[in-house]
């Protein structure tokens, strides 16, 4: 039998028509292999794949290089000792990944310009013919791999912070009683049962890198994604090969890693209940403090400090007749997905928690698979649908102007992050109460609304907060997909400081997005610290 309970039948065929919908458009990407080659094809083959699959590892081992460094060390010490600013740095660590990365980009690349922050400063200390005579460039692959580290080294900490705080610790006090050293420790026994939690880390970071094309075209770096870009102004079946080629390498990469991690998977139960911090102070409480903090200083006060002083350069004119109309222009397209894909994740977890079985979970995987695909390849995908639904091209002018085929990528896209976010919401629900709804005579479309709809609805909100933000941030999508003259905060803080050469003028755009990132991570550390202290109490 299909359905393992005839029960809640509906919600699972429901669930396989919506997933459906959403996975299929991703298919239509493999067409670039179905065409053969062409001439264009083969100079691909031949000259634009080696460099685009070098250029986009060295990128990926760089930037988790750079982000494993920065992060792993701040969440071992904030997990395990007791200092000054911990508290604070505990949460402030997060904050980097407000900043979206080809913001990131630009604002180091402005800082370190010729008429930059850092040329002003040294002014202070060093004549200019000694400053110029430096050469500062940091328009390079090298430096894009620091700045980038910047940015996505959170996913490295938040996963080990989580580890170092629940798992393991009577085995490192067991092996601290033994008299192995602090630092031998570390090596031999933390480290290595560290390693799934930095896996996971890692994992988030090359979606990111593999996905952002922004820094990447800022700073002239052909990467996959930017290739595909590169391609598409060309030749569209060039860009199709490109993108079905890397769909089908990521589809099975990221299979391999999910199985791998389902036969890896060990029970550690969490036993830091009788776990104190240990107290440092004086120099190794400064510098312990100073290392935790320098990633927070590198990855968000001198971006946002870098901002705000660039933004008060910004024509006026600019701010009053152009930012706040492009905001809500943004915000008119993001709300409309963001609620589509609220009541799409609510419908697969209802599914999953009434139909419990293999079925649902397939349904559920298949549906957030979009967030593992960069979204240059979405975009591509759906481009290649809209062609094969209407040869002559009305469905597709129809789907670009109405925004149609920008806010079904948006869905494909973000739907992992909508279902994973109110996922940890139902994990609270009674298993009991279906089969106590259903003898009482109460259909579970009812139940739901009378009984879970109000046990859910900040975690639903705080869902449609993020999926929003997370539309306003995007830059790939939008800019494959958009219709002529439509511009949002992140294309327009995009083309302001690559196009016009003129960070300053992006200054606004991308402030505004950082302070709306940063407003909804403020919420998701409300919400995480409430269902603690709900589950403590």
């Amino acid at each position: 039998m299909i359905f393992k309970s005839k029960k809640y039948k509906t919600w699972s065929i429901a669930s396989i028509i919506v997933g459906g919908i959403i996975f299929i458009p991703l298919l239509f990407v493999l067409e670039g292999f179905a065409d053969g080659t062409n001439e264009n094809i083969e100079h691909i083959q031949e000259y634009v794949l080696p460099d685009l699959i070098y250029t986009t590892l060295r990128l990926i081992i760089g930037v988790s290089i750079v982000s494993i460094l920065l992060g792993l060390p701040a969440a071992y010490f904030i997990a395990n000792f007791d200092f000054p600013l911990r508290k604070i740095l505990e949460r402030a660590n997060v904050l980097p990944l407000s900043v979206p990365t080809y913001i990131m980009g630009f604002v180091y690349a402005s800082i370190f310009s010729v008429t930059g922050s850092f040329t002003k400063l040294a002014m202070f200390f060093f004549t200019p013919k000694e400053i110029f005579a430096w050469d500062v460039n940091v328009l390079t692959e090298g430096w894009l791999i620091v700045f980038l580290g910047f940015a996505l080294y959170p996913y490295v900490y938040s996963s080990c912070l989580l580890h170092f705080s629940s798992k393991n610790k009577s085995i490192s006090e067991a092996a601290a009683t033994l008299g192995v050293s602090p630092l031998r420790r570390f090596f031999t026994l933390i480290l290595p049962l560290a390693l799934p939690s930095i896996l996971a880390g890692t994992v988030l970071i090359i979606m990111e890198v593999i996905n952002d094309y922004g820094a990447v075209s800022y700073f002239n770096v052909k990467t996959f994604s930017a290739g595909i870009f590169q391609a598409k102004q060309m030749d569209f079946s060039g860009s199709l090969y490109l993108s079905a080629l890397l769909f089908v390498v990521i589809t099975m990469v990221f299979g391999s890693l999910f199985v791998f991690r389902n036969m890896k998977r060990v029970n550690d139960k969490k036993n830091h209940s009788n776990f104190t911090l240990k107290p440092l102070k004086g120099g190794t409480g400064a510098l312990v403090s100073f290392l935790s903090f320098l990633p927070f200083f590198l990855g968000f006060i001198v971006p946002i400090t870098e901002l705000i002083h660039l933004s008060f350069f910004t024509p006026k004119s600019l701010v009053q007749d152009d930012l706040w109309s492009i905001t809500l222009q943004s915000f008119e397209l993001a709300l409309i997905p963001a609620l589509i894909i609220v009541v799409i994740s609510l419908l697969l977890l209802y599914n999953k928690y009434l139909n419990r079985g293999p079925l649902s979970n397939f349904i559920a995987n298949i549906s957030t698979l979009g967030y593992a695909i960069p979204g240059a390849v979405i975009g591509v995908a759906i481009l290649g649908f809209a062609f094969f639904m209407d040869e002559e091209g009305d469905f597709y002018s129809w789907g670009i102007q109405s925004l149609f085929l920008l806010s079904l990528a948006y869905i494909i896209r973000f739907m992992a992050v909508g279902y994973n976010t109110l996922e940890s919401n139902f994990a609270s629900l009674p298993d009991s109460l279906p089969d106590a709804s259903r003898v009482l005579g109460k259909s579970s479309f009812i139940t739901f609304f009378k009984v879970h709809f109000p046990i859910l609805k900040y975690g639903i909100f705080t869902t449609f907060a993020v999926v929003t933000i997370d539309v306003l941030k995007d830059l790939p999508l939008t800019l494959i997909l958009q219709r002529f003259n439509f511009e949002t905060l992140a294309t327009k803080a995009y083309k302001k400081a690559k196009v016009a050469e003129s960070v300053i003028d992006a200054a606004p755009y991308a402030l505004l997005l950082i302070a709306l990132g940063v407003s909804v991570s403020l919420v998701l550390m409300r919400s995480k610290k409430t269902s603690d202290d709900v589950s403590k109490g």
